[in-house]
């Protein structure tokens, strides 16, 4: 049984409303204030709201309302700075105290455990693989869970198949996941980009266009300024996959406005589609820039999971296009000292070595 997240918000809202306590309403209000803050991708004024609203909670004893707009200080972090090993920091703290009594029956609590989960995930997956399935594990069988935060876990289980090639295992955990929340747009968003990435390992792209398309329909609606520009790269790619090369150019403008639009960071998505659509228009130079800023980008973040894809992708980048591989798999496998468990990342390294170029093999038949 799931506990009602946002009925609990509501409810508090609507008793501070009723007794005229501005104040406590100031809590609800300054939630509200932040989220804008989140569609505009403002993350610096978007956690000080969520700061601000935090301190308020505790002057006024509301404990759970401290973990609420905390734990939102922790998704500006890690979505939006993408600050993975101040976010870490942050949430291992965060964590500690939720695991005290006094939060057991926060309504919000599952989400900050969920939020460790996540950065494990990101900082190095197949390094803190057990970690992130204890972690979900935990949430599932020994946290209360709002019904949004059991859908999370289930897409990331999801997204735990993906990494293992486990496409058809991926697929029926998302559709799961979309099959239980028609009506929210958060996950229908993130399930139809799994989709999107699902159709397109398995070569199927117009698939993948079309669940493209859905997903940012889905954005849209929530003004994800982010993912709305990184699905409207993915469907350039696609449309050159297609032979649809007028609207591919044309798409890929919208995509560059969009980023320009919103000033958006552009970061891994945004090189690794603008790699793959320059190299099908033929334009060698520029499709190896794009892995190189990536490989440069994610070597100043916390990530080893963007630098492990990051590596690979340049690396058969470099192969595809009849470049020297040496000092690029020198330095590919340097990284590999990094990493808690390397296996798989070096044997990818090692496919690529002897000559596997191509992430998907349908992609070697084009």
């Amino acid at each position: 049984m799931y506990v009602d997240l946002w009925g609990w918000f509501r409810q508090y809202e609507y008793h501070a409303l009723s007794k005229g306590d501005t104040t406590r309403r100031r809590l609800v209000t300054l939630a509200r204030e932040g989220w804008r803050y989140r569609e505009a991708a403002d993350a610096d004024r978007a956690i000080l709201t969520f700061k601000q609203a935090a301190a308020i909670a505790t002057q006024l004893n509301e404990p759970c309302w401290v973990l609420f707009h905390n734990y939102w200080v922790a998704e500006m972090m890690f979505y939006l700075q993408h600050d993975y090993q101040g976010t870490l920091d942050y949430i291992i703290r965060l964590t500690a105290e939720a695991r005290k009594d006094l939060y057991e029956t926060c309504p919000v609590r599952s989400r900050v455990f969920f939020v460790l989960a996540n950065i494990y995930y990101m900082i190095d997956f197949y390094g803190y693989e057990q970690q992130v399935i204890d972690v979900l594990d935990y949430i599932e069988n020994e946290v209360i869970m709002d019904k949004d935060t059991h859908m999370r876990v289930l897409h990331m289980r999801a997204q735990i198949h993906f990494d293992y090639d486990r496409f058809d295992d991926a697929q029926s955990q998302t559709q799961e996941m979309l099959n239980r929340t028609p009506f929210n747009a958060f996950r229908q968003r993130s399930g139809y980009h799994m989709l999107r990435a699902i159709a397109y390992a398995k070569g199927d792209v117009q698939l993948a266009y079309d669940y493209a398309d859905i997903a940012e329909d889905y954005a849209m609606r929530i003004q994800i300024q982010r993912s709305i520009a990184e699905g409207k790269l993915w469907k350039a790619v696609y449309l050159q996959r297609l032979n649809r090369l007028a609207d591919a150019y044309i798409m890929y403008k919208k995509a560059l406005n969009h980023y320009d639009r919103y000033n958006l960071p552009k970061e891994v998505a945004f090189h690794d589609a603008s790699s793959e659509f320059a190299e099908l228009n033929g334009e060698v130079d520029e499709a190896i820039a794009h892995r190189e800023q990536l490989i440069t980008q994610t070597a100043d973040s916390a990530s080893l999971y963007n630098q492990m894809v990051a590596q690979w992708q340049y690396l058969r980048t470099l192969g595809r296009l009849g470049k020297p591989l040496n000092t690029a798999l020198a330095n590919a496998k340097s990284l590999a000292t990094d990493m808690q468990n390397p296996t798989v990342y070096l044997q990818k390294i090692t496919d690529i070595e002897q000559g596997n170029y191509y992430e998907y093999p349908w992609q070697a038949e084009m």
